[in-house]
């Protein structure tokens, strides 16, 4: 069931979700954060992300750093940071490499984990749901979900 768009969604958004709003102002990645700017949802984001974001940017798509730095002051205030201990306890459900994500979503009691790894996320939210109460949808999905509208450009 759909929520109310002024009942506001806490959306943990992970690396790959930032990279694709950073390289392009159009599409469902983009609409989050335009979203989250307009205060309709709220993005949360760790360390590990920012981190990882930036350092696959300067190295494969630099062309995508200036946008990405609006993004992360916007988004800095949100931090979650997570637990070595819960980590730890996520990657016994989760492929490691991915533990502080969902860990990270824990840490800030989000709604929805938003991201385009499908191997290890979006394929997996039944497994990641049923032992953390927390599905891991695409930003389109998560779109209607929330009942918010694809913005047109």
């Amino acid at each position: 069931m759909a929520k109310h768009p002024t009942s506001k969604a806490i959306v943990f958004v992970d690396s790959s979700v930032l990279l694709a709003a950073s390289l392009s102002s159009t599409g469902s990645a983009a609409d989050l954060i335009t979203y989250a700017e307009k205060g309709e949802i709220t993005l949360c984001i760790s360390q590990v992300v920012l981190d990882e974001v930036e350092r696959n940017l300067q190295l494969k798509a630099p062309q995508g750093m200036p946008r990405f730095r609006l993004m992360r002051d916007q988004l800095s205030s949100a931090l979650a940071a997570p637990s070595q201990d819960l980590i730890e306890e996520v990657a016994r459900v989760v492929e490691p490499k991915d533990a502080s994500i969902v860990a990270g979503a824990i840490a800030v009691q989000a709604e929805y984990i938003v991201s385009y790894d499908r191997r290890h996320l979006v394929d997996r939210t039944a497994e990641i749901e049923a032992a953390f109460g927390i599905p891991v949808l695409t930003p389109a999905d998560l779109l209607l979900t929330v009942g918010l509208p694809k913005i047109e450009h």
